[in-house]
């Protein structure tokens, strides 16, 4: 390579260091590319330029110019078959077909030839240049021409145009042998073809599945591949359907023929249940799930009558765990064992470097519904046949009909559930019988294995017709080998295979055999021992695993899967803070049982870590801003939503309500990550904040240690924010992710720290809030309250007041900031979710209750500058009783967290009658409001996190206790 491939890294792997570009070079090594040459053109025979002559093509008569002799051999097959309807017609169709097959391989090259030509063509329009220059690009001097100068290009059109000719002649060929086959078990009707449709979509090893139309309107579906696996489905479910019990499952009839089959086609027709239909589907995600089947996603599942069929098996036995998987990544492999990894629950597909909320498409067969982005560009033709044809890379949105009708969400969950249990109670009744069943019918099938997500190995190909990649087949083949970037992990055979494979223009394929744990390719093994068991072992000893555990473990996540379907609004507790301030609450609610209801679940989801790795917890993980995307997920390092948040709240629980497994549970989770941390970790690529990064672990660590008395502990966690802080320059300024969140949460340390470390950490981040508190403006402010508005802001300079990190900037910066708040305040005293025409906020992260606290905290640590009076304080206190209250349940925007500002906000500024008055009404809330709210499936109720989830009600339960809790809403007390 030219320049010791310097260009070739620079535009083909720009985000490579040179440890991965040196590994890549080494990988390309052994092996250089394809050494195909393209055969010379010819010319189509006149019939077929007669059939074609109105198909609209760009670059048509040159196309069909340079895969002219598969356009013969397709021709001559059909001519040979006697199992036509009409030549003519399918000769046409296939010709066709052929032709698009081939576009993603020329038609960008052929774009940039014509271009490139422009000040050549001499018509006058734009239309009548592109007809000149195709015309020319279909004589032998333009063939010669574009086949010199784009070669790679030639070689990928006709090797697409050859595996679809050689299909086609497999297809008739063995059609022709499996008839009376195909006709004896009713698949077949009629023998007269009318059209072959070849799928556009993946291909391996140069096939793809393939759609028979008969005259009779009959269709069957011909799978180049064995279909062991649906034969062996088919037979495990009739024995299901013929057993006691309302238990039925769709399966589509199949003719097993060893290399390839034929598949009965499934109609898709919605019946006139809906909801008999969502049961339906909890079955058959049940039996999946027993068979630790994956990929099921809504292109995967057909609904005829109600009744889904499942129409690709491939990936029945496939969620079998590599070696060292349960050590390497508890909660992946926990999580691989879940109905969550079936596919067919909602499951939002997100592209690597695109906002999650921005583009994504939900893929699961109960999730999909149509007008969803899709998350990968797609390369669209603009000013088609034209000399100003050209392409562009958009997100476009899916068409595809949705599987089933939409219901309200949560009666979805509660059918989908109910068909799940219906099936797993069936199954714990007949584990003998059914493993008996599905040893003897799953023996020695293959699993289809992909080594990573086939949307990667489609955006390489996609890369690889790039023009310039198109003129040179060496560049092309280093361009293919970007699918093994930053995959060390992966066995260097496999990356050699799926690069052979790419260079064919197929999507890389591999499997298993149910009863090995080799990686095969073909028939050859490629990497020995992989997997930790045989598939078929694995899935038995599934099934005589299963227990009650599971089941509840796998309901709750069946709800998890299905909260982003949920309105956020639906969550409405209706509460009236003026009812609880007459009502006298009960001597006998037991607040230990509803605290053993709450924390009980974050054991049952707790995955212990192995060696080194820490225990963590799996659950609903969302975006930073709550519930913008969600999915079921191991939880992020965070005290908003994820683990940092749940082993806070189980220390604290466990300490408070005398229950020493959940703070040994809790306590584990920070001393080994703080470990790890303490051991190295890359600061510029992981999350920050005091409530959404790794300050929230380090300031929930430091609560900890200091609540079991653990000096060392706090200590190694004041070096790790050391680390931290100097490392990392990647914070904004708020609350949640930035400096003031910093500033609040390590402040009420200080005295902890003999050292005077964490007074300069405090004293530094003091600093660089200041620093870009100044340079604010009032038109860049975007939101109210405290987590994410101004108000949090001031309130961390006041707590700094009459400390030594106080800056000398902090009273005339905290004025600056008060005149800020005002832009979103509203005429009656409330305050807006952000600019102009956003509605009223009325809870801490956004709204008065927010603004209240920092009110609050001002005018107690820095009473000279606060411009409110008591007057005004109270009648702030008065407006959040008498209207914020009644929303959900969670501490960032709801009931919970409202009683926390007002139970804080009276200590701060020596209120003890609107104190006492706040403990009385969160008494009856505690016991007359959150048992029923509890129940109520919303997605604060089904989640775990603190801040948005049932944490939130266990953290007030403990602070009801313990008044003197910090809170995790300002990190005071």
């Amino acid at each position: 390579m030219s320049n010791g491939g310097f260009m070739e890294k620079q535009i083909l792997f720009p985000e490579a260091d040179d440890t991965e570009w040196k590994r890549i070079q080494d990988l390309s090594a052994l092996y250089a590319g394809s050494t195909a040459s393209p055969h010379p053109s010819g010319h189509p025979s006149v019939k077929l330029m007669k059939l074609m002559s109105d198909a609209v093509i760009p670059f048509r008569d040159a196309s069909m110019r340079l895969i002219s002799e598969e356009l013969i051999d397709i021709e001559q097959t059909v001519v040979k078959s006697d199992y036509i309807a009409n030549q003519d017609s399918l000769l046409r169709s296939l010709i066709y077909r052929c032709l698009m097959s081939i576009q993603p391989r020329v038609l960008r090259s052929q774009t940039e030839f014509m271009r490139s030509k422009r000040h050549y063509l001499t018509a006058s329009s734009s239309e009548d240049r592109y007809h000149e220059f195709a015309q020319w690009l279909s004589t032998p001097e333009g063939d010669a021409k574009y086949r010199e100068v784009f070669p790679q290009s030639v070689v990928a059109a006709q090797s697409a145009a050859r595996n679809f000719a050689d299909e086609i002649n497999e297809i008739l060929k063995r059609y022709a042998s499996d008839t009376n086959k195909l006709s004896t078990l009713g698949l077949v009707t009629s023998q007269r073809i009318t059209d072959i449709d070849i799928s556009s979509g993946d291909r391996h090893m140069g096939r793809a599945v393939a759609m028979i139309h008969f005259d009779d309107n009959n269709t069957v579906v011909y799978k180049p591949r064995s279909l062991r696996q649906e034969y062996a489905y088919h037979k495990l479910v009739e024995y299901i359907n013929n057993s006691e019990g309302d238990l039925y499952f769709g399966s589509a009839r199949v003719l097993e023929r060893g290399e390839y089959g034929w598949m009965e086609f499934i109609r898709s027709r919605q019946g006139n249940s809906p909801k008999y239909a969502y049961r339906k589907m909890g079955e058959l995600l049940g039996l999946l799930h027993l068979l630790r089947a994956t990929d099921m996603h809504f292109e995967n599942i057909v609904l005829h009558n109600n009744i889904p069929f499942p129409i690709d098996l491939e990936t029945l036995l496939a969620a079998v765990p590599p070696q060292g998987a349960k050590k390497s990544s508890a909660s992946s492999y926990v999580l691989s064992q879940t109905a969550t990894f079936v596919g067919l629950l909602p499951s939002a597909l997100h592209s690597p470097g695109q906002k999650a909320d921005k583009s994504s498409t939900d893929v699961g067969a109960l999730g999909y519904t149509p007008g969803q982005k899709s998350p990968f560009s797609t390369l669209v033709l603009h000013r088609p046949l034209t000399d100003e044809m050209h392409f562009s890379l958009e997100f476009l949105d899916r068409t595809d009909p949705a599987l089933l009708p939409s219901l309200d969400p949560r009666e979805e969950i509660a059918l989908v559930q109910c068909g799940y249990q219906s099936f797993m109670v069936w199954a714990m009744a007949h584990k003998t019988e059914l493993s008996n069943v599905i040893r003897q019918e799953f023996k020695g099938v293959n699993i289809r294995f992909v080594a990573e997500q086939t949307q990667r190995y489609s955006e390489t190909l996609r890369l690889a017709t790039h023009p310039d990649l198109h003129k040179d087949p060496k560049l092309h083949s280093m361009a293919l080998w970007r699918t093994a970037l930053f995959r060390h992990q992966v066995p260097e055979q496999v990356l050699v295979s799926e690069h052979e494979q790419l260079i064919k223009g197929d999507i890389p394929c591999f499997h298993f055999l149910s009863d090995c744990t080799d990686i095969f390719f073909d028939s050859q093994v490629l990497v020995k021992d992989v997997l930790e068991s045989t598939p078929l072992s694995h899935v038995l000893k599934g099934v005589q695993n299963l227990n009650e555990d599971e089941l509840k473990l796998n309901l709750w996540l069946i709800q998890l899967s299905f909260a982003a379907k949920i309105s956020q609004s639906a969550a409405h507790t209706d509460y009236l803070f003026s009812e609880s301030a007459v009502k006298a609450s009960k001597s006998d609610i037991n607040v230990n049982q509803m605290v053993q209801e709450l924390a009980h679940p974050l054991m049952q989801t707790r995955v212990e870590g192995h060696g080194e790795h820490p225990p963590t917890w799996i659950g609903g993980r969302t975006s930073d801003t709550a519930f913008q995307y969600w999915r079921v997920d191991k939880l992020s390092l965070e005290l908003f939503s994820g683990s940092v948040g749940v082993a806070l709240n189980l220390v604290r629980s466990g300490v408070i309500f005398e229950e020493p497994a959940w703070v040994s549970a809790g306590e584990s989770f920070f001393q080994k990550t703080l470990a790890n941390l303490a051991n190295g970790t890359d600061w510029e690529n992981i999350h920050h904040g005091a409530q959404s990064g790794v300050e929230s672990f380090l300031w929930a660590a430091m609560e900890v240690f200091e609540l079991l008395g653990d000096k060392q502990g706090h200590q190694k966690a004041v070096r790790v924010l050391a680390q931290c802080l100097s490392k990392s320059t990647l914070y904004d300024l708020d609350v949640s992710s930035g400096y003031a969140g910093i500033v609040l949460a390590f402040s009420p340390h200080i005295d902890s720290d003999s050292t005077g470390t964490l007074a300069d950490l405090v004293a530094f981040s003091v600093n660089s809030l200041v620093q870009g508190a100044q340079a604010l403006d009032v038109a860049s402010l975007q939101y109210s309250g405290f987590a994410h508005g101004v108000c949090g802001l001031y309130a961390a300079l006041a707590r700094t007041k009459g400390l030594e990190i106080e800056n000398e900037a902090t009273d005339s910066l905290i004025k600056k900031l008060l005149t800020f708040e005002t832009k979103f305040k509203t005429a009656d005293g409330g305050y807006r979710f952000g600019d102009e025409g956003t509605p009223e906020a009325k809870g801490w992260c956004h709204g008065l209750p927010g603004h209240h606290l920092a009110h609050a905290i001002l005018h107690h640590y820095a009473t000279d500058l606060s411009p409110f009076t008591d007057a005004d304080l109270q009648v702030e206190s008065e407006r959040i009783r008498n209207t914020c209250f009644g929303g959900n349940i969670s501490l960032c925007h709801g009931d919970i967290g409202n009683f926390w500002v007002l139970l804080d906000a009276s200590r701060l500024l020596n209120y003890p009658e609107i104190g006492a008055l706040t403990k009385k009404a969160a008494a009856d809330y505690v016991e007359r409001i959150l048992p029923v709210a509890l129940k109520d499936v919303n997605r604060h109720t089904i989640t775990q996190s603190l801040m948005v989830g049932t944490g939130s009600p266990l953290a007030f339960l403990g602070k009801l206790q313990r008044h003197e809790l910090r809170s995790p809403l300002w990190f005071g007390a």
